[in-house]
């Protein structure tokens, strides 16, 4: 601020010549210098003054945006925070675990807190294989008026037919799915996707093995052993 106050004086000086100062010592009296000293402080106070309002004014502008931006980084980590803590509940086809040639259509939560309210759009509805018509998706009460509560690692399996009959009857086609249900915050934002069976045409099938397989190995193995032991002859 020093450093502006001294470059305008020297501006003021040298715009006037040894001469002309001369001069104007000459007709200026003792009371006009002492004027002319005063207003020229009263110039470069107020030069200060304005360079000091400036000044200020980008600081209160500064510290405005400060402000600003601490709000908008509060307000991210809010949102972070709010959809971390949301259920996440989703419908998709899947190979039953077991058989591995039986379809089932799963619904689960993998958000770390309880979905309430869970209601599901199937558009249009997702049916059965003819060989499965004892009852359908929509006679179940969560399909039809949605479930209560859905805990965080939730899995329900419905099953819906051998994945030979499911393409040989043509009973899947595209599946527009909605899901709605409320967290810890209220409503979700609902999720929507298109489900397509055929996306799955031609996919590898393969038995990963399970606990079942190994039993019903096991249980073969011994039959066998004993109908062995039985036939020997003494």
């Amino acid at each position: 601020m020093g450093s502006k106050c001294r470059s305008n004086w020297v501006w003021f000086r040298d715009c006037l010549t040894r001469r002309q100062i001369r001069e104007m010592g000459k007709i200026l009296e003792a009371g006009d210098w002492v004027s002319l000293g005063a207003a020229v402080v009263a110039v470069v106070a107020l030069i200060f003054t304005w360079a000091q309002a400036k000044s200020a004014r980008e600081q209160a502008h500064s510290a405005k945006e400060q402000v600003a931006l601490g709000r908008r980084q509060t307000e991210v980590q809010e949102n972070l925070y709010r959809d971390q803590q949301q259920p996440y509940v989703w419908l998709d086809f899947r190979l039953d675990p077991v058989s591995y040639w039986l379809v089932d259509l799963v619904m689960k939560n993998e958000g770390p807190t309880v979905a309430t309210n869970v209601r599901l759009e199937i558009d249009p509805p997702i049916k059965r294989s003819q060989k499965l018509q004892k009852w359908t998706l929509e006679d179940l009460p969560g399909f039809k008026d949605g479930f209560a509560s859905f805990p965080p690692g939730r899995e329900l399996r419905w099953s819906l037919g051998a994945h030979t009959d499911i393409f040989d009857e043509r009973t899947f086609t595209k599946h527009t799915i909605t899901v709605h249900c409320d967290g810890p915050f209220g409503p979700v934002e609902p999720l929507t996707y298109v489900l397509d069976y055929a996306d799955g045409r031609f996919m590898a099938i393969r038995d990963e093995g399970n606990l079942k397989a190994i039993s019903d190995a096991l249980n073969k193995g011994e039959n066998s052993l004993l109908s062995a032991i039985k036939n020997l002859k003494p």
